[in-house]
């Protein structure tokens, strides 16, 4: 039997209005409250999810 390595990704998803001067001023706005707990994303806001599988290769001893 061989080993996989099956990697999951979740995506999750909200949108958050702020006002600022520039794009990058809204980004980090965002991700300055996004990293201090102001917005805690949860299964209201999970959009998808991937698999990916790797077959996990074994050297074999002679």
């Amino acid at each position: 039997m061989k080993e996989y390595d099956v990697k999951i990704q979740e995506i999750w998803e909200r949108i958050i209005t702020v006002r600022a001067t520039s794009p990058q001023q809204a980004e980090q706005a965002v991700s300055y409250m996004w990293s201090v707990g102001e917005f805690v994303l949860d299964v209201d806001n999970f959009v998808g999810v991937s698999f990916e599988v790797k077959e996990k290769y074994q050297a074999t001893s002679k």
